[in-house]
């Protein structure tokens, strides 16, 4: 049951002086009554309240509107854009809210709609919405209401608008409550500091960032389908090389088929048109994906795929997907260390965001309710996809000893890569919990790594050949987060059982096997209620090092990123440098974003390298560019 309290009443108190005559108060009505009919719905109350399952956003409004619904992310928010409507603000002290709620603010926008937006402390949460209309007792008017929930409970009602209102009987009684009602029902009711920060994070659900503009269709026919897509352009221009790196666009349209029965259908598509053509890959088909898959069609200037396709339903106690996903573990910006069940497209190197590079597989994804705050995440992973590596000739080709053996190489073989679903599939699970005020999970994957190992082979008095394969790893590992006022302390654990390391010599085919243990620690600091500075510390260990290895033993690598909001929200400013302490290069993103509409979003931006050729970052050291771009949603 979700209990709901009064947050904030904004009260539309118009005030009109008596004029000189008649003559000047009817000149002042003619001019005002176009500005009072495109401003003629009002917020009266703003209400927010959670339970065992989900959290509702309660906007009481004095009429019926239009409005459109989006998700933004890093960090991860709702947005509200309600068409030709108003609120006026009162001195109210900051308001406490819960979890996963932290904050909600509103601004009017330059169009004359009004823009409320419901910031989240974390990624992966699914959301519903709709207008509920008067009461029949007139104890309640239009009602906006926004529920957060699970991922797996985010259905869209296709019901009757009586069994909607009747599903959202909390809301109406707490719109006729009391203050003294809503302390009572408080007891029930986690609260947390509403000035807590929002965890910035690379890790979200695949289509967290992508606006949702419902068409439906008559949901009389117990079948509800709405579209949706987002088109982006980016052209990004070498400023070492003097030349463009790419000029790519990406169309992605999306279909969420839902079932009166509870049963709903994502597909999503992607296609990419890239003008110049240097990142790769350029095979028909990469060698790194699977037969099911594998892009339709494939070049390094274009590409056509399925690029998720998934069933969501409940069976008994669990919630289950099925398909082509993206599975996220771990909250680390700009690095991974749980985030490795699926694998990624490095056509970018790391520079691309992991939403859009992480390469989705076919799995079975259970979710399995333990008590009031845990849950099992089951995972069966069949597909033998792995990391798609740039060509080496292309602009992010590697070729850091760290990655490639320093050994004199004469031929390329093919890589041996498993393909039997059942005998090489991966699988594992996620413990998840809440406990002491702490956000827990327990993470075990037994996976074939998916970068390929590099052994150097003799086949013959002068041939050495470079022929890539895969090899098993067991990862076991968790991740804790708390808030502590205006700060947020998370962090990352990884032990691997085997990861294969690039030598300087011919000796064990130019690989050492060792076991490889990581540790992440993050601090997310609110500096406003728009700024939020974040700082990492990663700590790699191999455990059988030896003095011929390309790397150290054990090795630092620090993040810093700043990220602020301005002008309501319209802007945003964000910076990502990630520094490594044993090879002292980096990499450095700039971001400036501007949102012209709910729809349209328009970006500058740079990203830099420095340091010698032996480090990750330093390889691209020649690679720095600038980028402008737009995401357009539909």
């Amino acid at each position: 049951m979700v209990t709901v309290q009064p947050a904030q009443e904004y009260l539309a108190r118009p005030a009109v002086k008596a004029a000189a005559g008649l003559r000047c108060l009817c000149l002042a009505a003619l001019l005002l009554a176009p500005l009072a009919q495109a401003q003629s719905v009002t917020v009266d109350k703003v209400r927010v309240g959670t339970g065992a399952t989900q959290s509702r956003v309660v906007l009481d409004l004095t009429d019926s509107v239009d409005y459109d619904f989006f998700r933004l992310s890093d960090p991860e928010r709702l947005v509200v854009d309600i068409k030709n409507a108003m609120m006026q603000p009162t001195a109210l002290p900051s308001l406490p809210l819960s979890d996963p709620i932290v904050r909600l603010r509103h601004a009017p926008r330059g169009d004359g709609n009004l823009r409320v937006v419901v910031d989240l402390q974390v990624k992966g949460l699914g959301a519903r919405h709709f207008l509920l209309p008067p009461d029949a007792d007139g104890n309640a008017g239009y009602r906006l209401v926004i529920d957060v929930l699970p991922v797996a409970m985010a259905r869209e009602d296709s019901r009757e608008a009586s069994e909607v209102e009747a599903s959202a009987a909390t809301a109406v009684e707490a719109a006729n409550a009391s203050t003294t009602d809503a302390k009572t029902d408080a007891q029930n009711l986690v609260v947390t500091d509403a000035a807590a920060p929002t965890t910035s994070s690379s890790r979200s659900a695949p289509s967290s960032a992508k606006p949702i503009m419902p068409r439906s269709r008559d949901p009389q026919s117990g079948v509800k389908v709405d579209f949706s897509g987002t088109w982006e352009h980016e052209w990004a221009w070498g400023t070492e090389a003097s030349e463009s790196q790419k000029f790519e666009s990406i169309a992605q349209p999306r279909w969420d088929i839902r079932f009166a029965n509870g049963v709903d259908v994502t597909a999503i598509l992607r296609a990419r048109i890239d003008g110049v053509g240097d990142l790769g890959p350029n095979d028909r088909r990469p060698p790194n994906y699977s037969d099911v898959t594998a892009p339709w069609f494939n070049s390094s200037e274009s590409e056509l795929s399925l690029r998720e396709l998934f069933v969501d339903f409940s069976w008994g106690s669990a919630d289950w997907r099925l398909g082509k996903q993206q599975v996220v573990w771990g909250q680390a910006d700009g690095i991974k260390v749980l985030d490795v069940v699926n694998p990624q497209s490095f056509r970018e190197f790391i520079l691309d965001d992991f939403d859009n590079s992480r390469i989705p597989l076919w799995m079975a994804n259970v979710t399995v309710p333990v008590g009031d705050a845990s849950s099992l995440q089951l995972l069966w992973i069949p597909d033998t996809t792995y990391h798609e590596l740039a060509d080496l000739d292309a602009t992010y080709g590697f070729t850091s000893p760290r990655i490639i053996p320093q050994v004199p190489i004469t031929a390329l073989r093919e890589p041996d890569k498993p393909d039997d679903p059942l005998s090489d599939g991966d699988a594992g699970f996620a413990f998840t919990s809440f406990a002491g005020g702490w956000d827990l999970s327990l993470n075990y994957l037994y996976r074939y790594l998916d970068a390929p190992v590099l052994p150097v082979r003799v086949r013959g008095p002068t041939t050495l050949a470079l022929e890539p394969e895969y090899r098993r790893s067991h990862l076991v590992g968790g991740s804790f987060s708390n808030a502590f006022g205006d700060v947020t302390l998370r962090g990352e654990l990884a032990y691997n059982s085997d990861t294969l390391q690039p030598t300087n010599t011919l000796v064990n085919e130019a690989v050492a096997e060792t076991a490889e243990f990581s540790t992440l620690i993050g601090l997310d600091w609110a500096l406003s209620m728009d700024a939020l500075i974040s700082a990492q510390i990663l700590n790699s260990y191999l455990f059988d090092h030896s003095d011929v290895m390309a790397r150290d033993e054990s090795e630092q690598t620090l993040t810093l990123l700043y990220q602020q909001d301005f002008a309501n929200a319209a802007w945003r400013f964000r910076g990502i440098g990630i520094h490594s302490l044993n090879d002292g290069d980096s990499q450095l993103q700039l971001k400036l974003s501007y949102w012209w509409s709910s729809e349209l979003q328009l970006w500058i931006g740079a990203d830099t390298f420095s340091g010698n050729n032996r480090g990750l970052f330093g390889q691209f050291d020649e690679n720095d560019r600038v980028l402008l771009g737009l995401e357009y949603g539909f």
